[in-house]
C-alpha cells in the first residue's frame, strides 16, 4: 500500500476529473491538451498559435487532439469568424455540449 503525501502549490496547477484521466478512449496527447486548456480561467483568449508554442506541437497534432476531445464531448467549439471561436470545456459529469447550451442561455438572458 502506498500512502500519498503532497503539497499543492497555491497557484499554477490544475485539478482534473479522475474519470476523464482514466478514460481509455482518449489518447495521451489529447488528454494533455484537455489538461492544458482546463487550466485557463474563463474568458482567457487562447489560440492555436499559443498552444503550438507552449506545447511544441504542430497544427495537425492540435487538430487531431481537438477532434478526439470533441468525440468524447469534452470540448465544443463554436466558430465566430475565421480567427475567433468560443471553446467550451466539459467534464465527465457535465458534457461540453451542455456547458455550451448553458452559456448560450445565460447570454440570451442578458
Amino acid at each position: 500500500m502506498a500512502i500519498v503525501r503532497k503539497y499543492l502549490a497555491k497557484d499554477n496547477y490544475t485539478k482534473i476529473d479522475n474519470i476523464v484521466a482514466c478514460n481509455k478512449n482518449i489518447p495521451d496527447y489529447a488528454f494533455r491538451l484537455y489538461t492544458y486548456m482546463s487550466g485557463f480561467r474563463n474568458a482567457f483568449q487562447l489560440n492555436d498559435g499559443y498552444i503550438r508554442e507552449a506545447l511544441g506541437w504542430s497544427q495537425e497534432k492540435i487538430t487531431r487532439a481537438k477532434r478526439e476531445l470533441k468525440k468524447e464531448d469534452l470540448i465544443q467549439i463554436e466558430k465566430i469568424d475565421a480567427r475567433t471561436y468560443f471553446l467550451y470545456i466539459g467534464s465527465s459529469q457535465i458534457p461540453a455540449s451542455k456547458v455550451m447550451r448553458n452559456w448560450k442561455y445565460l447570454e440570451e438572458q442578458k
